[in-house]
């Protein structure tokens, strides 16, 4: 169960109507992770949907996979570190829903 703060950054990931970082921001919030490993042939957590995904992924994509690196952070004792990270980027360095 994801902890009070990883809800509130979630909540804060979804308002405004934002998806995810812009690629290079996604990235950087990807080098942040600890912990990361390859399982078999996967990386866990799984990469960002950037670069050739980027263009291949629905919005849904790429807010789970956001998603799924928040959750991470949480349970690798980082969400603070990431929650700082998310917040402190500009409305510019994000990608919204189109209307």
């Amino acid at each position: 169960m994801p902890s009070r703060a990883a809800d509130q950054l979630l909540d804060y990931c979804k308002s405004k109507k934002r998806i995810c970082p812009m690629p290079m921001y996604w990235n950087r919030l990807y080098s942040m992770l600890p912990n990361k490993r390859v399982d078999g042939t996967e990386w866990q957590p799984a990469a960002p949907l950037i670069l050739a995904a980027w263009d291949n992924s629905s919005t849904d994509d790429k807010r789970n996979r956001l998603r799924d690196h928040i959750l991470w952070a949480d349970d690798h004792d980082a969400i603070f570190v990431i929650d700082k990270y998310l917040r402190g980027l500009s409305n510019d360095q994000w990608y919204y829903e189109r209307q």
